[in-house]
C-alpha cells in the first residue's frame, strides 16, 4: 500500500456505505479513499478542515508579520497634525 495520511482506507467501491459509518469506524481520523492501492483522495471531519483552515490563517498571518517586520526600517512615523 502507497504511504496514506490515514488509519483508515477504503476502496472506491465501499464508499457505497453511508459517509456516518465511515466517520464512525475512523473515529476522527482521515479515511483514505484507494483506487486499487494508490489513495485518491482523503475525507476529513469538520472539526480536521476547520483546524486546518485555522491553522493556515495563522501561516498566514504570521508570514504578514514578517515581511512587516522586514520592511520596518521604511516606515515612518508621523503626528495625527501632519495629516
Amino acid at each position: 500500500m502507497n504511504n496514506e495520511l490515514a488509519d483508515v482506507a477504503v476502496e472506491r467501491s465501499q464508499l457505497k456505505q453511508t459517509t456516518i459509518e465511515l466517520l464512525a469506524k475512523a473515529d476522527g481520523s482521515p479515511i483514505a479513499i484507494l483506487n486499487k492501492i494508490d489513495p485518491i483522495a482523503y475525507i476529513i471531519s469538520a472539526d480536521i478542515y476547520n483546524q486546518m483552515l485555522s491553522e493556515l490563517d495563522e501561516y498566514g498571518l504570521s508570514l504578514i508579520a514578517e515581511n512587516r517586520k522586514k520592511n520596518a526600517s521604511k516606515i515612518h512615523a508621523i503626528q495625527a497634525e501632519d495629516l
